[in-house]
């Protein structure tokens, strides 16, 4: 039998799988549950993002130590959360498209005890809400979405906006209102944890400030989910809010400059190098475009364990080309890689691997909740 291993990442007999291909270490994903729920104080403060995962093997782990809410980013997440013992599905991201809010009631109908809620940012969004409300006969809870600074592209500006959108969601028909959404992206892009708690800080009063106008308007906030990957640690400590990052699952290269994060980067690449060109100093891999993520600044998409001085400084679509920097890497060579950027490598793959202890594969992790097919058409 022949082995892999780099670190805590071990492989057992490489050859008998094609490449590339994802690999998840299953104790490597169970610390980092076990850390998120530690870290939050209890796995009621947590609105996990699925879309780091997409698989509904990794979210039954989750459901196991005792999380029943998740965030969703797409109909094919939210159905795929829905058809497992979750309780709670909070759908992050506006429903205007008419066959999109088709399969969003019709998911309704299907679990009707599953609590399912969407966000608001706009007047628009909540004369489309509330027209489909009435054209399917039911009723839709709804959290006014924020736009804190991420520039991530939704949600309405704190203040009198705000305090006049959660009014609005109040009184139009069929919608309930569920509190609000604070969603604030990298907080400054800062590895350091002192300036995003700053940043937190400030998001608060203006979270806050809006949840208190309301209130004394006669209005109920009956919840706030707020924070991402970089800030949700900082949020943590009001007892009011609950946080919902996603990356953690399997963290990467980008997130682990956060020192002050204890996870684990469960999932790697399995890749073998397939050309090698001895008079520039390169070899040629099979991880391109289309196997690894591809937002990071190239040397970042992956880093090659346990050889760590060899850079990416090419990719296509099908192949990487690999500086060797004095690492050694020979045609046929398998090798194990860390992704920049867990929740874009997981959309290149139908499923991933399961990884024992061991270094054996224990398994397949489809990767339903990926593609945005129509299942009740």
């Amino acid at each position: 039998m022949s082995k892999l291993e780099s670190g805590a990442y071990k492989i057992n007999d490489p050859e008998k799988i094609e490449t590339p291909a994802m690999l998840v270490y299953e104790d490597m994903v169970r610390h980092n549950i076990d850390e998120i729920i530690r870290v939050c104080g209890g796995p009621d403060k947590l609105v996990p993002h699925v879309k780091t995962h997409k698989s509904p093997q990794i979210l039954q782990m989750q459901i196991d130590a005792g999380i029943t809410a998740f965030k969703c980013a797409t109909l094919s997440e939210a159905e795929m959360v829905a058809g497992s013992d979750a309780k709670e599905i909070f759908i992050a991201y506006p429903l205007t498209n008419p066959k999109k809010l088709e399969r969003l009631f019709r998911l309704k109908e299907i679990y009707p005890k599953k609590h399912i809620s969407v966000i608001a940012g706009d007047n628009n969004h909540l004369e489309i809400l509330s027209e489909a409300a009435a054209h399917f006969d039911s009723t839709l809870t709804v959290y006014m979405d924020m736009e804190l600074g991420s520039e991530h592209g939704t949600g309405v500006q704190p203040g009198q906006p705000a305090n006049q959108l959660y009014d609005n969601i109040a009184n139009s028909p069929g919608l309930i209102p569920g509190g609000i959404h604070a969603y604030d992206g990298h907080v400054g892009n800062a590895d350091e944890p002192g300036p995003r708690e700053q940043v937190v800080q400030a998001n608060l009063e203006k979270v806050y400030s809006v949840k208190e106008t309301a209130e004394k308007n006669g209005l109920n906030v009956p919840d706030i989910i707020a924070g991402g990957s970089w800030s949700f640690l900082f949020y943590t400590k009001e007892s009011g809010i609950r946080v919902s990052p996603g990356n953690w699952i399997y963290f990467d290269i980008l997130n682990s400059v956060m020192r002050e994060l204890r996870f684990k980067k469960a999932s790697v690449i399995l890749g073998q190098v397939i050309d090698q060109q001895m008079e520039w100093g390169t070899v040629t891999v099979d991880i391109g475009q289309k196997s690894v993520s591809h937002d990071p600044e190239m040397e970042k998409r992956f880093t090659i364990l346990g050889k760590e001085k060899a850079k990416l400084v090419g990719q296509s679509e099908e192949h990487g080309v690999i500086k060797l920097n004095d690492e050694n890497l020979q045609i046929g060579d398998f090798f194990l890689a860390s992704p920049g950027h867990a929740c874009m490598t997981t959309v290149k793959y139908p499923f991933s691997l399961g990884i024992d202890k061991n270094g054996d594969v224990s398994g397949t992790y489809e990767h339903t909740g990926r593609d945005r097919h129509h299942t009740f058409l």
